[in-house]
């Protein structure tokens, strides 16, 4: 599979409690992921797409990147499925600066976004079949408000952006290189401690993304001690039980919904993200007969050396998207 790399390269997610970083690296084509860093991020740091005190983002990053030897500092960074809107359309044949016209004038124009200020992109899907025919495509749009805070978050930390992209794209891309021979029609399902992130892709196309918010501390049990970034904050079966029974509840209100718009349910669900123990997890969830569940690969075999004593099992799942954002290139809003 072509890289879309040759050296250092690095890889940022946020989501709503933790900061993700990892270094990965290529040579003679073997991708290497040689350094991984997770560190929570301040409660409640994005609220309703607007960044809440971010003098105390930018020293988290700070805090995070403090002693770590990296090799650049050029970084992709991941923007949430949440704050992203994706639509399929059929585009006419043009040049790129027609086509962006024709897409502000004949697509944002009639799109009914939440933002007023759309950044966009969009890459072609399949053939044109005749010069003068149409085209299908993927456009994904974002606010460029959104785009530039998180950029400058990033800047203000001492990282270089080089790009921002939707992070369930990232998600798919390391699905596809690390689920090479089952990859099907899936929905994606990235829980985080106060939401979850619902995406679904037909074959490598990304149709949609719906978000759900479905805090986890009403299922925590007890008194928690200080675990590690990353550590579950659910982790007992009777917590992640109860937390199973009303994901599974909201999971099959978004199903209804998307079988309604597509005429299709998926065959495949994906876990990822951070929170919970996702082996327990997948047992606590009943899909249709014929559906699997499965979690998204740890990336052992990817990790150098002296990351395989310091990234356990149960963090695997939370590096997925950083890692995808650079293998086979990418795309940007």
């Amino acid at each position: 599979m072509a890289m879309g790399f040759r050296r250092y390269r690095l890889g940022m997610e946020w989501t709503d409690s933790l900061f993700k970083l990892v270094e990965l690296h290529q040579r003679r084509g073997r991708v290497r992921v040689t350094e991984a860093v997770v560190h929570p991020l301040p409660p409640g740091w994005l609220r309703n797409g607007e960044i809440v005190e971010p003098d105390h983002v930018i020293q988290a990053i700070r805090d995070a990147l403090e002693g770590k030897k990296l090799h650049t500092r050029k970084v992709r960074i991941a923007v949430g499925g949440s704050h992203v809107r994706v639509m399929r359309r059929r585009l006419p044949e043009l040049g790129k600066r027609k086509l962006c016209k024709w897409i502000r004038d004949q697509v944002l124009a009639e799109a009914h976004l939440p933002w007023d200020d759309p950044v966009f992109d969009c890459y072609r899907v399949g053939h044109v079949w005749e010069d003068g025919g149409e085209q299908d495509a993927v456009i994904v749009t974002a606010s460029r408000r959104m785009v530039s805070a998180l950029a400058s978050l990033a800047e203000w930390g001492g990282l270089e952006p080089v790009g921002l992209e939707p992070a369930p794209l990232g998600l798919a891309r390391w699905l596809s290189y690390a689920l090479p021979e089952v990859f099907s029609n899936r929905m994606t399902v990235q829980v985080s401690p106060r939401s979850v992130e619902v995406s679904f892709f037909e074959g490598e196309i990304w149709l949609e993304t719906r978000s759900i918010s479905l805090s986890m501390e009403p299922f925590a049990e007890g008194e928690r001690l200080r675990d590690p970034p990353g550590a579950p904050l659910l982790k007992e079966e009777e917590e992640v039980r109860r937390y199973g029974e009303a994901l599974s509840v909201a999971l099959r209100e978004v199903l209804a919904s998307f079988r309604e718009r597509a005429g299709w349910l998926p065959k495949e669900w994906v876990l990822t993200g951070e929170g919970v123990d996702f082996t327990l997890l997948r047992d606590r969830l009943k899909p249709e007969e014929g559906v699997s569940v499965t979690i998204s690969p740890f990336p052992g075999e990817l990790l150098a050396e002296g990351l395989r004593e310091r990234i356990p099992p149960s963090l695997g799942p939370s590096l997925s998207v950083p890692i995808g954002l650079w293998l086979d290139g990418g795309m940007s809003v």
